[in-house]
This record gives structure tokens, C-alpha cells and sequence, in this order.
């Protein structure tokens, strides 16, 4: 309890191991701090949203603002966080969440950094109390506290929740880590239609609960390098097509069932543009990249570009390239040739 490795016990626990603690990055360690804060813009979404996207942004106007993306999430998880916040009476007034582009593929499970924590409402508090004081992972994550101590390890989030401990060592070449990764698709053409009307069914409960609380939310499909298009088949491309057109038509008939709710808006940015047609380094180059950390996790360069661009409203400049828009039913066609036909042309973007 002394140690504390989430930040549960934050009365009694030695606040000489604050920095340590802070240097852990545990899903329920991000929990704990829902309890302690009162926010009213919130950046929501995997880790592709806890690593790109900064709430301090100078375009978020609400400095009461904080990325609260839980890190190898499921948007049942996300939703619990969101529901866990109202309970816990968060001025919620708006919300980015970003949708990841493998969920139009992929379920996962729930995780048990999930099962754990305050967020899980089936979790009771004798076994929630027993898990952080007794727990294998709380015994292993004092242990790391320790050496997070006596190394003097930085935090690993910004005080507005933006993960800044890196996701790759400084000796790990860029090209290593794209090289090994394959498509996001699933070979498995049943599981991923399953998980596409599961994860698009989750979806809309999210957005149920932010329409009942009139909260104006946002809905975002990140950047993914180019790479990762490049390398769908056939069946992948046109299955990450029609999930697109299927969000388009769930967030149109919300939007119009909810007349007196704030307007959803959707934008995909996973695009073929400048920014995700990034050179890759050499094989022996431990450069890192300007907008990307790998092929679905972007920097904050990258956020920022977005988050200027959800927050400012204002026409983009005509200097600023292109990497993604809002997307409705009068422009999802066109949006989807376009990037198909940048596809086809795409040179060879990985040096052997």
C-alpha cells in the first residue's frame, strides 16, 4: 500500500515514490485518476490516441481538457470509462474519440487491466482491495516502482494524459518494425464480418450515452502509414470500405433520431497523403519519423495536425497538405475512390 503502484491508496501511500509512480504506464493506474480529476473535454480511444494526441493543444479552448485513452483497449472498456466518469460526475461537455481501423476487423477480448480495475462495475471492492494490495501484477509493478526510483525514469504521461514514454528503444530502427508488421486484416473473412457489426454495435452505445448526456461528440478514424492500404487484398480493401460506409449511415441515423442532441461529426483520416506516405528509414537508420512511431501509432506532430483541425473549425490553410476530412453520405463515395486510385499508384514503400 505504501508503494501504490496505480495511485489507489493516494491518502496514505509515500509520496516520495510519486515520480516512480507516475513513470508506470498501467491501464489502472489511467482509472485511478478518473477518481481524483473533474475534466470536460475529453480525448478518448486505444493507444493510438494516448500516444498521437496532446489536450493541451492550443486549439482546445477548454483547458479543462485531458487524454484519458486507455492503452490496448476495446470499446466496451471505453465506454465503462465513460459511463465510470458521468457516475463520478465529470463536467463532460465534448469528446474526440478515435475509432481504430483494425476494429472494422478485429474483437479482442476484454483485458484484465480491464477485469481490475475501478472501471469494471462486475469487479466487487473485496476483490478490486485484495487485487492492488496482493495481486501478482501489484507485487511485479512495486517491484518496477522501485527501479523507477532509484533510475529517476521521467513520467510516462504529460499532466493532460498524453503518453510520452516512447513505445519503441532508441536502438530499434523504424524499418525493423514496419518490415514485420502484415496487413491489418484478418484472414478469417467470418470472424471479421463478426467483428465488424460487434465493434459498430459498441460503437453505438457510446454514442447513446453521449447523446442522453448531450455532449457533443466527435468520432475520428486515425492515420495509418500508407503501407498498411498498400498491403490489403482485395477482400481486406473493400471490407475496410464497407465499414466505413456502415459508420457513416450508423452516425446519419443517430444523428437524426437525436435532433435535439449536439451533432455527431465524423472525419477519416486514414488516408493516402503527404503525412502517410512518410519515407521509412534504412534498415541500419535509428532516425525516427516525423509523423509516425510504427504503421498505426502516430506522433503528436500528427495529432496536432488533426486536433487543429476538429477544434479550429476554420477553413484549413491553403499551404497545409491535405490528410483527411469529414465524411458523410454525399461525399463517402468520392472519399473512398480517391483513396483507391492514390493506392494504385503508390510506389514500393518499404527499401528491402
Amino acid at each position: 500500500m505504501l508503494l501504490d503502484p496505480y495511485n489507489a491508496y493516494p491518502s496514505v501511500h509515500l509520496s516520495m515514490f510519486n515520480k516512480a509512480r507516475a513513470a508506470g504506464a498501467y491501464q489502472r493506474g489511467r482509472a485511478e485518476s478518473i477518481q481524483a480529476n473533474q475534466w470536460s473535454t475529453l480525448l478518448m480511444g486505444s493507444s493510438i490516441m494516448e500516444v498521437g494526441f496532446d489536450a493541451a493543444n492550443s486549439n482546445i479552448s477548454d483547458r479543462n481538457a485531458h487524454n484519458i485513452a486507455l492503452n490496448g483497449t476495446t470499446l466496451p472498456e471505453i465506454t465503462a470509462a465513460f459511463e465510470y466518469m458521468l457516475e463520478n460526475k465529470h463536467p463532460i461537455k465534448r469528446i474526440m474519440l478515435t475509432f481504430d481501423n483494425h476494429w472494422l476487423w478485429y474483437a479482442k477480448p476484454i483485458t484484465n487491466s480491464y477485469k481490475e480495475s475501478p472501471l469494471n462495475p462486475d469487479y466487487s471492492l473485496v476483490d478490486y482491495h485484495a487485487s492492488n494490495l496482493l495481486g501478482f501484477g501489484t507485487i511485479e509493478n512495486t517491484n518496477k516502482i522501485l527501479i523507477n526510483y532509484f533510475n529517476d525514469t521521467p513520467p510516462a504521461y504529460t499532466s493532460f494524459g498524453q503518453r510520452v514514454k516512447p513505445i519503441l528503444k532508441p536502438s530499434t530502427s523504424q524499418h525493423k518494425v514496419f518490415a514485420k508488421h502484415s496487413a491489418l486484416a484478418s484472414d478469417d473473412k467470418q470472424h471479421a464480418d463478426w467483428s465488424q457489426q460487434i465493434n459498430l454495435k459498441r460503437l453505438e452505445e457510446f454514442i447513446t450515452t453521449s447523446q442522453n448526456n448531450n455532449i457533443k461528440l466527435t468520432i475520428a478514424l486515425p492515420p495509418m502509414h500508407a503501407i498498411s492500404i498498400q498491403r490489403m487484398d482485395d477482400y481486406s480493401l473493400k471490407h475496410w470500405e464497407q465499414g466505413k460506409r456502415k459508420l457513416v449511415q450508423l452516425v446519419e441515423r443517430l444523428n437524426q433520431q437525436s435532433l435535439d442532441s449536439p451533432t455527431i461529426d465524423l472525419w477519416d483520416f486514414a488516408t493516402i497523403n503527404t503525412y502517410s506516405t512518410e519515407s521509412i528509414p534504412s534498415p541500419k537508420d535509428t532516425s525516427r519519423m516525423k509523423y509516425f512511431w510504427d504503421k498505426i501509432h502516430i506522433t503528436s506532430t500528427t495529432g496536432d495536425i488533426i486536433l487543429n483541425l476538429i477544434f479550429n473549425q476554420a477553413t484549413p490553410s491553403t499551404n497545409t497538405p491535405y490528410i483527411g476530412s469529414q465524411i458523410t453520405s454525399s461525399n463517402i463515395d468520392s472519399h473512398l475512390n480517391t483513396i483507391r486510385d492514390a493506392r494504385s499508384e503508390l510506389p514500393p514503400l518499404l527499401d528491402k
